[in-house]
C-alpha cells in the first residue's frame, strides 16, 4: 500500500502486541504481557480501509502463527443487526480454529472452551453458530435433542445454517 507504511506497522505492531511479542526487539513477553486490543478503522466510503487491513495483517498473521480474521459492518444493508460485524469475524475464527489445529490440540481447546464458557455455551452459540464445531457436545445438542436448548435444537441448528 503506497504511502501507508506507517498505518502498516501500526497495525503489525499491535498484533504483535496482542500475541504477547514486543514489538521494537521482537521478544517474547510473559502472558501477563499479552494485552487485548481492539483496532476500529473509520473513514468514508471507498478510501482503502479493507485494503490496508488486508495488506498489513492477512498474510503477516499467519507468517507469525496467527489468525486474521475480520468483521464488516455495512450500515445499508446490516439495518438492525447491530453486532453483524462481530458475529462475521468470531464465525471466521471458529473455522480457521477447526480447519488448522492439530485434532490433539482441538479436544484440549475444545474441552478448554467448554469448561470456561460454561452455561453461556448455548447463549453463544445462538449469536456464533460457528461456535458449534468447537463445542462437539453442544453441536451434538443442536443436531437434535429438542429439550437440550429452549426453543428447540431443530430450530437453533436450522438457524445455524
Amino acid at each position: 500500500i503506497v504511502g501507508r507504511s506507517r498505518e502498516v506497522t501500526q497495525l503489525q505492531d499491535a498484533f504483535m502486541r496482542v500475541r504477547g511479542v514486543e514489538a521494537s526487539d521482537r521478544t517474547f513477553l510473559s502472558r501477563e504481557g499479552c494485552s487485548p486490543e481492539v483496532i476500529v478503522l473509520h473513514g468514508q466510503s471507498g478510501t482503502g480501509k479493507t485494503k490496508l487491513v488486508e495488506a498489513a495483517l492477512r498474510k503477516f498473521a499467519s507468517d507469525n502463527n496467527g489468525y486474521f480474521v475480520e468483521g464488516k459492518f455495512n450500515q445499508y444493508t446490516m439495518a438492525g443487526e447491530a453486532f453483524s460485524a462481530l458475529t462475521a469475524a468470531f464465525s471466521d475464527l471458529c473455522d480457521l480454529v477447526v480447519s488448522t489445529r492439530d485434532p490433539k490440540d482441538l479436544d484440549n481447546l475444545q474441552q478448554e472452551l467448554s469448561r470456561e464458557l460454561g452455561s453461556e455455551a448455548q447463549t453463544l452459540t445462538l449469536l456464533i453458530p460457528n461456535l458449534q464445531y468447537l463445542l462437539p457436545e453442544l453441536s451434538n445438542k443442536l443436531r437434535g435433542d429438542d429439550e437440550a436448548m429452549p426453543g428447540g435444537g431443530q430450530q437453533a441448528y436450522a438457524r445455524s445454517k
